[in-house]
């Protein structure tokens, strides 16, 4: 997929999940990502739970899309409630907490 056919809003959270690329490790901690968009001022006027709402599910629609790719960590006990909070839900009562992108 090429990167005009996304939504602008797709394009935000591919922006973000870029800016917060560890280059370490090539992936971006997905909490980190969604706090980000969630403090961006274009937003500050949308209810909290339904921008969260959004942004977990376009980091899935992108994920399907082969945009990113979303990866789970089986530590969950060595995450916080908040980035728990922060992370889209996964099979298996995981969370997807790391994502890079493909483009």
């Amino acid at each position: 997929m090429a990167i005009a056919e996304l939504t602008v809003f797709d394009r935000m959270v591919t922006a973000a999940i870029i800016r917060h690329n560890e280059s370490s490790v090539g992936l971006s901690f997905v909490p980190n990502v969604v706090r980000d968009l969630m403090g961006n001022p274009m937003f500050r006027n949308e209810h909290r739970p339904e921008l969260r709402k959004r942004i977990f599910e376009t980091l899935i629609s992108l994920a399907r899309l082969g945009v990113i790719e979303l990866r789970t960590d089986a530590g969950l006990g060595r995450f916080t409630r908040d980035e728990l909070a922060n992370a889209p839900p996964a099979p298996q009562s995981s969370f997807y907490l790391y994502t890079r992108v493909f483009l």
